[in-house]
């Protein structure tokens, strides 16, 4: 094909097709038509499908039906009137002009003037131009112009002076900016820079204790990632209990002295983390509260009405019982029980597109094997509309009011009703009690989930955790049978106290030669004379690395899984589903990098008795000896050493654009350093120029999963948060640069997954303190005994078998944990995390006469005025998500799209012509004379416009020039006011009195 009708474009093929001139591709196979009724199909799904008078008239009451009468006799008599009106002009235009001529205005007096009901427009001007653009897309030959076109529009552009789209500058985009694509992924960015924080304020306390560790010579050179755990300092006692110390800066320490001041720092940074936590929650929350205040569009005056009668499926039905129920209603959008029908058209809106793809390329084996597919599933699209037909299920409402006094009125009475112990009876829907709720908005709510009923998706959930926890399971076996190879190490490791063995020692007894292995370097262990000697301890590691390797390879799995998990449970809004896939992949990920590890070796003596063959808590490691800091803490050390490079390798691959720029393979489209087919359609270029959309749900669970892992052992595995630092890091500029130049435009999400985040991030805290009494109680350090006071305490710890915990450490961490749990629990229930919970009910609870004013004030109409396309709506026909299922195709473009298409070209054809014409110096005296006029005129235009301009007022006028508004500034010198032309972006502008030039 060749590209675009332009000269000086490539080649995209072998074979030349057919121009008709506006730049489509002529004679495609001919594609099978079906007798498919759309509109029957739309009506269904919006349940305006025509209704049974008579079952209607039944579920209303005498007073109703009455109404209803007289509302269906004023609709017959006003289309019979426009009817006859039609009629009668289209037979005598002259008349129509009589009769509009002798209508004269009202006098004074004589009548009233009916006030005019504004015109409530809800369409979107940019959907339809992507409808549009779309199919015509599809029937044009690629062309490299229009792809990139299409490309500045759905990725990441900054547009320039002169209205040019160009791609973002990574270095100089500020954070707040990422808010323009949702607020959900601007406070990502924010969030990783909080954690950055956090974890500097531990590196404090961890770094002092990785230089203790590392000084220590207990594991040798052989090993140097067990060397940066606790475990290296050794055990406190020797074979003959002589109490040991521990060098630090060249001094002696005892231990007992260490362990009192290490307990008194930990507690000093639990203070500054779990300060700055609340800190970081403070400002979510600040920022989610004016976020919803700014709220101005369709959920605003809608309430979401659940749980109706099957039979409730008219409109007249729910407007007259929630005008009596909250005021007057303005529109209403019926929930239709219509199984998986949208599903289904979905399906055949991508077959379709797949055929005109097929059409064009002539590919005749995959026209006919599309053509039966689409049959099938138009059959079975029929079957549904039959079902849903004769048996019409209504499962709920959107009920729209025409202002927010009315809504809030609605909320506030059920919400009243359902905290009694009898439901008010007047509240019943046809003897039904109703659920009533705040409507999410629009582009939150997925269509093709509200079928499923709850106990359906509570079943999915269950699923869901299942299939997770067997992932989870095979994992465990793995870790286990890895776990077998280092069985003998911790009772070869024991023989090693106090020994100096040799090479020669070695060979002759392999009992020791552990002993001998862990002191000599690296290099002389794989490469030396010793590599044979230390067979078995090179064994060791390797399956130490081979344990990261699974974890990491599981942790990936888990990641690629998470939102197909997220998908099948059915959720019925989309923030759920994205909480629902970052809550679960967190648990999943913790679970595999700190719990199982550490569950496998741990050994709590009551479940080692009672269930002899567990995998976990059945181990060997009773407390946090040094071999257990070898084996399970090193693998620990390892795995977080490998996945420090993991955000540059799963970074981003080149895209097609950027592949054909470089000439990797002209005639083909590369991803993943391979070749794709050819696009033989410009729809098929499109979609190859971008990578895919941004995801942030699966950072947020790999954000929190880092934080969590480093700041449980942020103790006993100090490198931990060192690495964890870096990990995040890289992770911010990485993805940054990732957000900006490769992925598509993300859809926009709210704060809801940010708010969920800073509401686990506490209970990292607890699991830290339960953590710190284990590693606190172990033989490395010196536990101070528990006073005569708490001996009770301690006779219950030995009798759970678990006498090793009792000591002042462990209790002390105890009480941290203790205290923390009743915090959280008291900001669920009473503090500031409930007041925000319940921070929505409170605004249409409220009592205030300023606050029901202000929301009488509020219109719909008014809103959908100011916001006209963004205001929003509960049709599911107007989602732009969902417009491949209503599409409708013509055999060939129309008369109006071939002429939009040849002025577009033919546009195109003139700017080449233009730039390749040459222009003589007369010529080019006159247009820079003419030019200089033209600019001075627009110099007088525009002062004249600022001299009647207002602070902050904008003027459409200037935005070709670069203006956006003109604000009043003041001068850093002499502090006088003046007014400047606000670009968007930085500037230094002189002051008009002093001179002086300032950065505004």
């Amino acid at each position: 094909l060749g590209g675009g009708g332009g000269e000086g474009e490539g080649r995209v093929g072998e074979e030349e097709e057919e121009d008709d001139g506006d730049g489509r591709i002529l004679e495609p196979l001919q594609i099978e038509t079906t007798e498919f009724d759309m509109e029957r199909a739309r009506q269904v799904l919006t349940g305006t499908n025509e209704r049974d008078a008579e079952a209607l008239a039944g579920m209303l009451d005498e007073k109703a039906q009455k109404r209803l009468k007289k509302i269906q006799e004023k609709r017959r008599a006003k289309k019979e009137k426009e009817e006859d009106a039609k009629q009668y002009v289209s037979h005598s235009p002259v008349a129509d002009k009589e009769i509009l001529g002798s209508v004269g205005p009202i006098r004074k007096g004589e009548g009233t003037k009916k006030k005019k009901k504004p015109t409530i427009n809800l369409s979107n001007n940019a959907d339809a131009d992507y409808i549009k653009q779309f199919k015509r897309s599809l029937m044009q030959r690629p062309s490299k112009k229009r792809a990139k076109e299409h490309r500045n529009d759905h990725v990441p552009r900054d547009k320039t002076n002169s209205g040019r789209l160009v791609p973002c500058n990574v270095k100089s985009f500020p954070d707040f900016r990422f808010g323009e694509f949702g607020v959900g992924h601007k406070a990502y960015f924010f969030m990783i820079k909080k954690m950055l924080l956090i974890l500097s304020i531990m590196l404090a306390y961890s770094v002092p204790l990785l230089i203790l560790y590392v000084g220590a010579e207990y594991f040798g050179q052989g090993s140097p990632s067990a060397s940066m755990t606790m475990g290296n300092i050794g055990p406190a006692k020797d074979v003959n209990g002589t109490a040991l110390e521990v060098s630090f800066f060249g001094s002696e320490v005892s231990r007992s002295s260490l362990c009192f001041v290490a307990v008194l720092a930990d507690l000093l940074i639990v203070v500054l983390v779990g300060w700055r936590i609340s800190k970081l929650a403070a400002a979510q929350l600040r920022e989610d509260k004016l976020l919803k205040e700014r709220e101005d569009n369709v959920q605003l005056y809608t309430v979401w009405v659940k749980d109706v009668p099957p039979e409730a499926n008219d409109d007249f039905l729910y407007k007259n019982f929630f005008r009596a129920r909250g005021g007057p209603v303005q529109n209403i959008e019926i929930i239709m029980d219509t199984e998986n029908l949208l599903d289904l058209m979905m399906q055949r809106g991508e077959i379709a597109v797949l055929q005109r793809e097929a059409a064009y390329a002539k590919d005749e084996n995959r026209l006919n094997k599309l053509s039966t597919r689409r049959k099938n599933l138009e059959d079975e699209i029929k079957e549904v509309l039959e079902r849903c037909e004769v048996e019409p299920k209504c499962l709920g409402a959107f009920v729209s009011f025409q202002d927010e006094y009315s809504r809030n009125n609605c909320l506030k009475m059920y919400t009243i009703a359902g905290r009694k112990l009898k439901y008010p009876k007047q509240l019943h829907l046809k003897e039904k009690q109703i659920t009533v709720m705040p409507a999410p908005p629009p582009e939150d709510i997925l269509f093709p989930n509200l079928t499923v009923t709850a106990k359906e998706r509570k079943i999915r959930r269950v699923i869901s955790i299942s299939l997770q926890t067997i992932i989870s399971l095979v994992l465990l076996g793995i870790l286990v049978y890895l776990k077998s190879s280092t069985d003998n190490f911790k009772e070869e490791m024991t023989q090693c106290a106090g020994l100096d063995v040799s090479l020669e020692d070695a060979e002759a007894n392999e009992d020791i030669a552990v002993c001998y292995c862990k002191t000599i370097g690296v290099d002389e262990l794989l490469l030396g004379s010793s590599s044979d000697v230390c067979a078995d301890y090179i064994t060791f590691q390797q399956s130490l690395y081979q344990i990261a390797f699974a974890v990491l390879v599981f942790n990936s799995i888990a990641t690629n899984l998470a939102r197909r998990f997220a998908a099948f449970e059915r959720h019925e809004q989309l923030s759920v589903r994205e909480m629902s896939t970052t809550w679960t992949l967190f648990v999943f990920l913790f679970l595999n990098t700190s719990i199982l590890m550490f569950a496998v070796d741990a050994r709590i003596t009551t479940v080692a008795e009672l269930l002899p063959f567990s995998p976990i808590f059945a181990g060997e490691f009773a407390e946090a000896t040094p071999e257990w800091y070898a084996i399970v803490g090193q693998s620990i050390v390892i795995f977080f050493i490998i996945t420090f490079a993991y955000p540059v390798a799963v970074c981003c691959k080149p895209s097609c654009y950027q592949c054909r720029q470089n000439k990797k393979c002209w005639d083909k489209c590369c991803k993943c350093c391979c070749c794709e087919p050819e696009a033989r359609t410009q729809y098929m270029l499109n979609t190859r120029m971008y990578g895919p959309e941004w995801q942030v749900a699966e950072r947020y669970a790999v954000l929190m999963n880092i934080f969590f892992t480093a700041f449980v052992y942020m103790t006993a595995l100090p490198v931990v948060p060192l690495l964890s630092l870096g990990y995040l890091i890289v992770t911010y500029y990485v993805d940054r640069y990732a957000f900006l130049r490769y992925y598509k435009k993300p859809r926009k999400l709210n704060y809801d997954i940010p708010v969920m985040v800073i509401k686990i991030l506490p209970w990292a805290i607890i699991l830290h303190a339960l953590a710190s009494m284990w590693f606190f109680s172990s033989p490395t350090w010196t536990p101070a005994p528990l006073p005569s006071s708490l001996a009770s305490a301690e006779n219950v710890m030995k009798t759970l078998r678990l006498g090793h915990l009792a000591n002042f450490q462990s209790f002390f961490f105890f009480a941290v944990a203790v205290l923390m749990g009743v915090y959280i629990l008291y900001e669920k229930f009473r503090g500031s995390c409930a007041h925000h919970s319940r921070w929505l009910e409170f605004q249409y609870m409220t009592d205030d006469p300023e606050d029901m004013n202000a929301a009488k004030e509020k219109t719909y109409e008014e809103s959908v005025d100011k916001n006209q396309g963004s205001f929003g709506s509960y049709k599911v026909t107007d989602g732009l998500e969902y417009f491949k299922a209503f599409l409708k195709f013509e055999a060939w473009p129309g008369e109006e799209e071939k002429k939009d298409d040849k002025k577009q070209d033919s546009k195109e054809e003139d700017e080449k012509k233009n730039e390749d014409n040459t222009v003589t110096a007369e010529e080019l005296s006159k247009a820079m004379a003419k030019a200089d006029e033209q600019d001075a005129k627009n110099k007088e235009k525009l002062k004249a416009m600022r001299a009647n301009l207002q602070d902050g007022e904008m003027i459409v006028e200037m935005a070709p020039h670069g203006f956006l508004q003109y604000v009043m500034v003041p001068c850093q010198k002499c502090k006088r006011q003046f007014t400047i032309a606000d670009e968007g972006y930085s500037k230094e502008y002189n002051c008009p009195f002093c001179g002086r030039s300032s950065l505004y």
